[in-house]
């Protein structure tokens, strides 16, 4: 079962090496780890990592959280071991967490 957990410090070097590995720099933005601190800052931001049997899978970043329309963009979602529905699986536990969030509900 995949989890999401907020994305720490610890795992900035993870979320990096995700984003430069060769399968995903094609597809996706490449941040620094300043980039990240200061996400991590910012309550316009979530970022989480994805998790499955105790371990990281992937990392993904929502912004936009403090927008009036109550609507947010998913950034990111990078996931290492691809063809094992943990994308999917991800954009799920991102919908449950939204809705939860904005109107106590627990899933979608």
């Amino acid at each position: 079962m995949l989890t999401l957990q907020p994305l720490t410090e610890a795992h900035i070097e993870f979320a990096i090496q995700l984003e430069q590995h060769p399968d995903n720099r094609r597809f996706v933005g490449q941040w620094t780890p300043d980039q990240y601190r200061t996400a991590l800052t910012d309550s316009n931001y979530q970022c989480f990592v994805l998790i499955v049997n105790e371990k990281p899978v992937g990392h993904c970043i929502l912004y936009d959280l403090q927008n009036p329309d109550d609507s947010i963009l998913l950034k990111r979602i990078v996931v290492q071991a691809k063809g094992n529905g943990y994308g999917r699986a991800a954009l799920g536990e991102i919908a449950d967490y939204w809705t939860y969030i904005h109107w106590g509900v627990k899933s979608v």
